[in-house]
């Protein structure tokens, strides 16, 4: 995680800890992100204000599920690690990430054969 959001999620766990003294009833369910009783965000309600985040900050408009999706590209893309896609999205194995972004994965086998090439020409 990037020490800035790091720092971001720090700042949001002193919020969190000073609505839950404050509220006269907190659900205490231990999440990250909650509403003002520390209940679970309402879906509706964080896909309009996602909505209009993005209209506000002139960008395209894209689902809020999209950004699974993207993490899931990037990350694969950078690391070719299936089983570290399949971990992060919560798959409990490589199968489903495989199907659907396997195809992300075109040049792989011939990074393999370069790599095992340098690895036997002593490189």
């Amino acid at each position: 995680m990037p020490p800035a959001l790091v720092a971001i999620l720090q700042c949001w766990k002193v919020t969190q800890a000073k609505r839950e003294l404050e509220a006269e009833v907190w659900a205490g369910l231990g999440l990250v992100f909650t509403d003002y009783v520390g209940r679970p965000v309402d879906l509706d309600r964080l896909r309009a204000f996602f909505y209009r985040t993005l209209v506000g900050a002139g960008l395209p408009r894209v689902r809020v599920y999209d950004l699974r999706h993207t993490m899931a590209t990037l990350v694969l893309h950078e690391t070719k690690d299936l089983k570290l896609v399949a971990t992060r999205l919560g798959h409990s194995n490589e199968v489903m990430v495989l199907r659907r972004y396997g195809h992300l994965l075109p040049g792989t086998d011939r990074d393999a054969a370069r790599r095992l090439r340098e690895l036997l020409e002593g490189r």
